[in-house]
């Protein structure tokens, strides 16, 4: 996280100079912060669009989703969803077609791949 550039790149407010450490208090935080945490990243990186700090956060978020210590693992996935909406109109569903969806393989499941090596 220390190599990218985040003072040039920007979120739905400005400069993305606080993103890192809003992912270190939804790694680090007891339950109050990392939500307090985490609501500021849904704000800057998922509500309105995709950011290019958005893009960079991704395989941290990613990390944070999968890792066990983490308090706010359901919000991170929620957040990543939003992301993935906001970044990608057609994979908008409605509840129904989700909730059918949710018994079949992801598409990196059929294909093969699994876990997240390399992020």
């Amino acid at each position: 996280m220390s190599r990218l550039r985040w003072h040039d790149l920007t979120h739905a407010y400005g400069s993305a100079d606080d993103v890192p450490g809003r992912l270190s208090r939804v790694a680090f935080g007891d339950a109050r912060t990392s939500a307090s945490a985490l609501s500021d990243l849904g704000l800057w990186l998922g509500e309105l669009a995709v950011f290019d700090a958005t893009v960079e956060a991704v395989p941290f978020l990613w990390d944070l989703a999968v890792t066990d210590s983490v308090n706010s693992r359901s919000g991170v996935v929620e957040l990543l969803q939003a992301i993935l909406e906001h970044g990608n109109p057609r994979t908008r569903q409605s509840s129904t077609d989700r909730g059918a969806a949710r018994g079949s393989p992801s598409r990196a499941q059929r294909e093969g791949y699994g876990g997240h090596a390399g992020l």
